[in-house]
């Protein structure tokens, strides 16, 4: 049903509207947000007066909060997560996941994929997933565990972006440069990638 969130002051980017409208379409698209204005005939509309409404931040790179881990074999956890950060104004993020070894790494990602590119009720978006590592140069590791470092292996990637993954899960790859720049697109030829290089980049799959 489509809907409308009337009296709120509403931040935008450009600027601060003191009594705006918000409307949005059935499928929760916002269609206007501006000053007062007229409804759609049949639109469910709440009363914010009072209340401020400002865009939800999109969370790139989370390990987790709220005593919730996104590094999980178990989905539910991860839905939880969802939950609990809609409070702090996330509406959307990316669960950025490292592991101890290779096989616990396929296991968090498959967890993560299974519940990828949905919302659960009440919740913020579970947008894909953000692999940070493995295939870090081991001088730039910074917090990684140095057993989760690896050289770069096309196998390996591909492994994991495709481990019981939706085909579009792996939203991005955290990558600090090897000197034998390696071309991903020969271990991901399903996505848009690209060659890395400098001395530290991150390659969206995308």
């Amino acid at each position: 049903m489509s809907g409308a969130i009337r009296g709120a002051r509403i931040l935008t980017p450009d600027e601060c509207i003191d009594t705006g409208t918000v409307v949005f379409d059935d499928e929760g698209r916002i269609t206007y947000a501006g000053p007062a204005t007229e409804v759609p005939p049949g639109a469910e509309i709440a009363e914010a007066s009072g209340l401020t409404l400002a865009p939800g931040f999109i969370d790139l790179h989370v390990h987790g909060g709220g005593g919730f881990s996104l590094a999980t074999k178990d989905s539910s956890e991860i839905e939880s997560y969802a939950r609990w950060v809609i409070s702090r104004g996330v509406t959307g993020f990316l669960a950025t996941i490292f592991a101890s070894d290779f096989d616990e790494a396929l296991a968090f990602v498959g967890a993560a994929g299974y519940v990828s590119d949905w919302r659960p009720e009440g919740g913020a978006a579970i947008l894909g997933i953000n692999l940070e590592g493995p295939f870090v140069n081991p001088k730039r590791r910074g917090a990684l565990p140095k057993a989760w470092v690896r050289a770069p292996s096309p196998a390996e990637l591909a492994a994991l972006s495709n481990w019981r993954l939706n085909s579009r899960a792996l939203r991005s790859y955290s990558n600090l440069h090897w000197r034998t720049g390696l071309q991903w697109q020969s271990a991901i030829p399903t996505r848009r990638t690209r060659k890395l290089e400098g001395p530290s980049a991150t390659a969206p799959l995308m």
